[in-house]
């Protein structure tokens, strides 16, 4: 019987399919026009901006220091206003693994308005270069290397997935908020017409009263029960409000409904069941960031390295450093230089407290890897139940869609019953109006439970 059942429902799905109406441009509408969606989009291209530097931060980085110095000595023996300007170009370097190199040339012009001579030049040059003593945590190095050259991609990957998320999300929430208005304007117009036969219901009740056919306490009941009834309807129709006030946050209007529930659920049945939903996407996002974490905890360890630096400095000795014309100052600089004054520097410091951080690294090290192993292991669990949890939803889903499938067809049936009745004379209209409205009573519930499915398969796990 349900072999039958499905394949008749799949027939009328097609039949749906090629007559209903086309929904396929309504992602692209919401993705172009949702401000939550655009405000993500906005986002995540400004993450893409300021990961650049990040991206190419191993190539040389070079800048130029600008500095002036003026002083004024008025009241000594011979007054004088010096000006000072240095010119300094610098190359910064970093390499992956904590390695920093730093290179400079700088220049100094300096201008004497009280002497003869009033331009002076000057040049220096050094070199500079650090790198961590791994020797102390020799596990650290590798972690540290792979981490910093991964470090861009990583970023990189959890800022597109939470995209695809973000993604997902509005489209699940907007076929959701839709499906939930035309259901419930179906259901707010199916329970407006209850209220009319409860009306005709309540005149034939005051009758019967009159008649001594009902009692007071019936004819009380009945009248508690539809004003139960009118108060539900009030309820529907304040959430039909508040459905129709969010349809914003999607970027759509109650101009942009579809005019046809059937067309608009069959239309995602078929969408939900040939389009591949990427399921897993919290589980991605949270494996990256947690690889991401690990790789920011190495790079927090390898500041506590002690560091061996390396500093060079060469400084040209001219005999003629000024001159009374700028551009001779620097030429005579240079033609009159007859060597190079040269200083190297190299140091480390080291510990000498027994408890210093430096000589726990590899100990913190490892229970940092037992933590990351451990929560790795929880996620991959946590994902597992997830898919499970999501299985077995849809199984049930599909389950209560053929329940209520019967209980539509068996609906429609005795709507036949009850038309011969009618013509029998063996039921009265109200009650054959009831046996109408309940049927489509049913037909709304068999909607909302494929609508369950179809929101449970957009937004998957």
């Amino acid at each position: 019987m349900v072999k039958k059942l499905s394949a008749c429902y799949l027939l009328l799905l097609g039949a749906f399919y090629v007559y209903g109406e086309d929904y396929s441009n309504f992602i692209d509408k919401v993705l172009a026009f949702s401000p939550v969606y655009r405000s993500a989009l906005l986002e995540h291209k400004n993450t893409e901006i300021l990961l650049i530097p990040y991206k190419y931060r191993w190539l040389p980085q070079p800048a130029l220091d600008l500095g002036y110095n003026a002083a004024l000595y008025e009241k000594t023996a011979q007054p004088s206003q010096i000006h000072a300007v240095k010119t300094s170009f610098v190359l910064l370097q970093d390499i992956p693994g904590g390695i920093s190199a730093q290179g400079q040339a700088s220049q100094f012009f300096a201008y004497n308005e009280n002497t003869s001579d009033r331009n002076g030049y000057e040049f220096s040059s050094s070199f500079a270069l650090a790198f961590p003593l791994y020797i102390v945590a020799p596990k650290l190095f590798s972690l540290v290397w792979k981490g910093q050259n991964l470090a861009w991609k990583t970023d990189k990957t959890i800022a597109d997935i939470q995209l695809k998320i973000e993604k997902k999300r509005i489209i699940a929430e907007s076929v959701l908020a839709v499906s939930r208005y035309l259901l419930l304007q179906e259901r707010i117009a199916l329970e407006e017409r209850r209220q009319k036969l409860q009306e005709q219901e309540a005149e034939a009740d005051e009758q019967l009263w009159l008649l001594g056919r009902l009692s007071s306490f019936e004819l009380a009941e009945r009248k508690t029960k539809r004003y139960e009834t009118y108060l539900n309807l009030i309820q529907m129709e304040q959430n039909f409000a508040n459905i129709v006030q969010n349809l914003y946050v999607f970027g759509l209007e109650e101009k942009d409904m579809p005019q046809d529930t059937d067309s608009w659920l069959l239309y995602w049945e078929t969408y939900t069941a040939e389009t591949q939903i990427e399921n897993g996407l919290d589980y991605t996002l949270e494996t990256a960031k947690l690889v991401r974490n690990l790789y920011t905890e190495a790079d927090n360890k390898l500041n506590v390295l002690p560091k061996l630096r390396f500093s060079a400095e060469a400084e040209p000795v001219s005999a003629r450093e000024f001159s009374n014309d700028f551009k001779d100052s620097i030429l005579e600089y240079w033609k009159n230089t007859g060597h190079w004054n040269w200083s190297f520097t190299v140091g480390m410091r080291l510990s000498l407290s027994p408890v210093s951080q430096e000589y726990y690294l590899n100990n913190s090290l490892s229970a940092t890897y037992r933590i990351y192993n451990l929560t790795e292991e929880q996620l991959f669990k946590n994902q597992q139940i997830k898919e499970k949890q999501y299985q077995t939803n849809i199984m049930l889903l599909k389950k209560l869609s053929e329940k209520a499938l019967l209980d539509k067809i068996d609906a429609d049936n005795k709507i036949v019953t009850a038309q011969a009745l009618l013509e029998q004379g063996h039921l009265n209209q109200i009650n054959f109006e009831y046996q109408l409205l309940n049927a489509e009573l049913i037909d709304n519930t068999y909607k909302e439970v494929r609508f369950r499915r179809i929101a449970a398969l957009l937004n998957g796990y």
